[in-house]
């Protein structure tokens, strides 16, 4: 689970803190990779020499039949419930495998 920067090709990691866990970009962790109470969706990007770039996009998750953010729980608040962010991303060179 998740990606280890042992992993060939390996260039960077980013992510949003976790409650009180701010992640290490150089040495990722499998909790690094988690989102929880998100609504998200993936972008992945192929440039002309085959870099990959994987970014995880999304917003905070709303309780069914909810309409505010107030009723949707006491989660961290990340600006608006609607406002798109990154939440993670992580690149990948297949020249340096």
């Amino acid at each position: 689970m998740g990606l280890s920067s042992a992993t060939p090709g390996f260039v960077s990691f980013r992510r949003e803190a976790i409650g009180g866990h701010v992640s290490n970009p150089a040495n990722p962790l499998p909790i690094d990779f988690w989102s929880p109470d998100t609504n998200n969706y993936a972008v992945m990007d192929v440039a002309a020499n085959g870099r990959l770039t994987v970014s995880l996009r999304g917003i905070n998750a709303m309780m069914a039949n909810s309409t505010t953010r107030a009723e949707a729980g006491n989660w961290a608040s990340i600006g608006k419930a609607t406002d798109v962010r990154e939440i993670l991303s992580f690149t990948m060179d297949p020249l340096l495998a």
